[in-house]
């Protein structure tokens, strides 16, 4: 194998190039720019909500790749990375309005450069517990930074009443 003539002998022009190349990917993007969403390992309270992967949610994992409060904060996994948002729209939630079955929502959430969107809609899962404690949907799991967007479906279980 024959090495171009600018590289051969300077094994260090190669290394600081890949180095450079690692330090310019930005926290929560892979470095071809992808984002990958993970499970979080942190939990913001017990009432919200909290969106499962339908593999996780079937064999009843106890794994969140979303979870949100009714403070107005949420926390996704991005690459690894726990990243804590605040709600953006609407603008607060009501912390009187219960969801009826059937009702479509959005949540926009931001954080650290990321701008995450959950929808949630009725579907096949949308339920209520026999308690009316807590409410089933299906969602859709948005998560954008600059051009790179990753969407997945998720199931999602909502807490019924705040703190």
């Amino acid at each position: 194998m024959t090495c171009p003539s600018i590289l051969c002998g300077c094994p260090q022009i190669i290394f600081l190039a890949c180095v450079a190349s690692l330090a310019s990917a930005r926290p929560g993007q892979d470095s071809d720019g992808r984002l990958k969403i993970g499970n979080v390992s942190n939990d913001l309270s017990s009432n919200g909500c909290a969106l499962q992967l339908p593999s996780q949610y079937r064999r009843r994992e106890g794994k969140f790749v979303f979870v949100s409060d009714f403070e107005n904060h949420g926390l996704v996994n991005v690459n690894g990375t726990d990243v804590r948002l605040e709600l953006i729209s609407p603008a607060a939630r009501d912390e009187d309005h219960k969801p009826a079955i059937g009702e479509h929502s959005t949540f926009v959430y931001a954080g650290n450069g990321l701008e995450v969107r959950v929808d949630y809609s009725p579907g096949t899962s949308a339920n209520r517990s026999k308690s009316g404690e807590l409410t089933y949907y299906d969602a859709i799991l948005t998560v954008t930074r600059g051009k790179a967007s990753k969407r997945v479906a998720a199931r999602a279980v909502c807490a019924a009443t705040s703190r």
